[in-house]
């Protein structure tokens, strides 16, 4: 049997606003107010892109066996 002692995660991820309780709309809203300051910025912008990614995890298993 494999003794497999307990981890923990010792890294933080945190964010300071949560993009559940923001909602699909507000975030949808920043990222357009974002392209739109970048095409204003310079004449010389033809055209801006912006994306956002969010992950959630509910499980995360860690071990040091990696099993």
């Amino acid at each position: 049997m494999i003794d497999d002692e307990a981890l923990h995660f010792s890294k933080s991820t945190d964010f300071i606003v949560d993009p559940k309780e923001l909602g699909d709309e507000a975030i949808i809203n920043t990222l357009k107010n974002i392209r739109k300051l970048g095409c204003e910025f310079d004449d010389r912008i033809l055209d801006c892109s912006v994306s956002a990614s969010f992950q959630c995890y509910s499980k995360l298993f860690l071990s040091k066996t990696k099993t």
